[in-house]
């Protein structure tokens, strides 16, 4: 059976749909005004879906059995805090139902057995205001990534038993220098997205035997983006590596045997040559102290004698991270002797939570002063 969501007026307001592949037929019943997400039950035949109030804000959960008339679906939940947005979807495992309710500060998370879908949803722990959390499941445990007490977040493990707080086991600490953007499990792996002095990392666990490595990352300066990694059972991870002198790369990484596969490279047309230009990751010392980081790339010809134009780039806000990624737009400046550099300002999220805090609202100020910073300091290196 396939469920999919439906909108032919643009408004963001779906009707659910659900066909028998096999036969290629619909069944008769249409859910209207639906939200985003939706979760099957493990007996194939239940659907929990959520649907949107006047402000399109998805609020309340509801239960459909295949077959049955939508009118009498039963209803499950109700999010009265309009700051907050619901969702519904099953772990990885397909093995539990989460209800979820968020803000980009706040979270709260119900779960359920998918295999016994009208039991009733439990809490794992009740919103507290900026404490975040977020669940995956593998066996008889559930990995919780969270910013309780951990600016920079942690990572715990907890019984799915009994997963209240109380019972949370930390795995990872919070490192004020590492930043945890996220988790991805597997059956047999534990995958960590860090964000380690502004660059990104993949920290690989074996849940089995307890030993972890990082991924190796040959160049100074570069980013990644994680696929939606599908499979739980499987040791295989699909990413997309880019940097500046690297055009969008699809990996299949092997986390047992370590190794990678490379199975797509973007073409860049017009004779690119990445031997021909160098990249660097530079400091830059901020009027209190603060170290800035600085992502260059030019052409390895190019002399550091003060002549030089230069391309900087900066963005410094909502957290939001600058990636050193590779862009053809940029290669017809650099063969005409520009440098391009990326300061990597506070506001932004680079160096983590506090990073970010440290260019907001009354530090507002340092977003711009690093930038300027950074333009001096490449001014009295000469580049």
């Amino acid at each position: 059976l396939l469920a999919n969501l439906v909108d032919t007026l643009a408004t963001e307001r779906f009707t659910m749909h659900v066909k028998d592949i096999e036969h290629d037929t619909l069944f008769t019943e249409s859910i209207p005004n639906t939200g985003y997400t939706f979760a099957w039950a493990a007996d194939n035949r239940t659907i929990f879906y959520t649907v949107i109030d006047d402000a399109k804000r998805p609020y309340k959960v509801y239960r459909h059995t295949i077959g049955n008339d939508p009118a009498a679906d039963a209803f499950l939940f109700h999010e009265t805090d309009d700051a907050l947005w619901l969702d519904v979807y099953s772990s990885k495992s397909e093995e539990y139902i989460f209800i979820v309710s968020s803000s980009h500060t706040t979270c709260e998370i119900h779960y359920l057995d998918a295999h016994t879908p009208f039991e009733k949803f439990r809490m794992i722990h009740p919103r507290q205001r900026g404490m975040e959390y977020y669940i995956m499941h593998n066996g008889e445990k559930f990995y919780i990534r969270t910013n309780d007490n951990a600016k920079n977040f942690r990572v715990c493990e907890a019984p799915v038993r009994d997963p209240q707080k109380s019972n949370w086991k930390e795995i990872i600490p919070h490192r004020d220098s590492v930043m945890i953007e996220d988790i991805e499990i597997f059956k047999d792996h534990l995958v960590v997205h860090e964000r380690i002095n502004a660059l990104e990392q993949l920290l690989i666990i074996d849940l089995t035997s307890g030993d972890s490595h990082y991924l190796d990352f040959d160049e100074s300066v570069y980013t990644f983006w994680l696929h939606d990694n599908f499979d739980f059972n499987t040791a295989l991870l699909r990413f997309t590596y880019s940097s500046f002198t690297t055009p969008k790369t699809v990996f299949e990484y092997d986390m047992d045997t370590r190794t990678r596969h490379l199975l797509k490279q973007y073409e860049v047309l017009g004779g690119f040559d990445p031997a021909l230009y160098q990249t660097e990751r530079i400091f830059a010392t901020a009027h209190d102290g603060t170290k800035i980081p600085i992502s260059l790339m030019y052409k390895k010809s190019l002399q550091k004698n003060g002549t030089n134009p230069l391309y900087l780039n900066g963005y410094g806000a909502y957290g939001a991270s600058s990636e050193p990624y590779f862009s053809s737009n940029r290669i017809s400046l650099l063969d005409r002797g520009f440098i391009y550099g990326i300061a990597h300002v506070r506001g932004g999220g680079e160096m983590g939570r506090l990073w970010y805090e440290q260019g907001k609202l009354f530090n507002k100020m340092n977003t711009f002063t690093d930038y300027i910073t950074c333009a001096e300091h490449l001014i009295q290196e000469h580049y």
